[in-house]
C-alpha cells in the first residue's frame, strides 16, 4: 500500500515515513493508490506534478501533504475543486484545467498521501495544517485500538462508537516526492 521504503529505516523510522505509517490501514479491504502522472520521484522548479488515485471504492477523496517543519497541506479537495466525492477507478488530480501544482520553494522530499473515506470528514475546510492538527481531525483511536485488540487477543471484544474513524472504512496510501531548485 505505501511506496515508502522501509527497509533500511531504523527501529521506530524517520520522520518521513510517519505518515506513510500512520496512514496506510491494514484492516481495511479498501484497495488505494497513489502516484505522480508523470511516475517522477523527483520534479524541478516550475514543473507541473499531477496525481493519479486509482481506487477500488467509491468515497470521499483527500490529498495531502506533509513537509518539513511540521507542515501539513490540503490540496485536494480545494477552493477550486470542492466536490471530492469519486467513483472508483482512477482520479486524474487536477480534474479542471482551473489550477495546477507548480514545483516552489521550499524544496525537499514530501510525503503525499491520498486518503479514502467513507465517510465526510474534517479535512479540506483549510489549506494549512500542522502534522498533529491533521492526526487529531482524522481520529484514528479506531484504528490503534483495532490493531490492539487484534494483536492481544483472539477473543470477542467491545468495540466503542465515536471514537474516530471506523477502520473499514478508509485506506490511505502515500508517495514521496522531492523537489529540487
Amino acid at each position: 500500500i505505501s511506496t515508502v521504503a522501509l527497509d533500511d529505516q531504523p527501529l521506530f523510522a524517520s520522520a518521513e515515513s510517519a505518515p506513510a505509517i500512520a496512514l496506510t490501514n491494514p484492516l481495511s479491504s479498501i484497495r488505494l493508490s497513489l502516484a505522480t502522472g508523470e511516475n517522477k520521484p523527483i520534479y524541478h522548479e516550475n514543473e507541473k506534478v499531477t496525481y493519479n488515485v486509482t481506487t477500488d471504492t467509491a468515497g470521499f477523496l483527500y490529498l495531502l501533504v506533509f513537509s518539513r517543519d511540521n507542515v501539513a497541506t490540503c490540496i485536494f479537495p480545494n477552493d477550486n475543486d470542492r466536490d471530492n466525492q469519486v467513483t472508483r477507478g482512477l482520479v486524474a488530480i487536477p480534474r479542471a484545467s482551473t489550477y495546477e501544482f507548480p514545483v516552489s520553494p521550499p524544496f525537499g522530499r514530501d510525503v503525499f498521501v491520498a486518503l479514502l473515506t467513507k465517510e465526510r470528514i474534517n479535512i479540506g475546510d483549510k489549506v494549512d495544517y500542522s502534522w498533529s492538527e491533521v492526526f487529531e481531525r482524522l481520529n484514528l483511536r479506531g484504528l490503534q485500538e483495532a490493531i490492539g485488540n487484534a494483536a492481544s487477543t483472539r477473543a470477542v471484544g467491545v468495540k466503542t462508537k465515536g471514537l474516530g474513524l471506523d477502520p473499514q472504512n478508509w485506506q490511505g496510501a502515500t508517495v514521496v516526492v522531492e523537489s529540487k531548485p
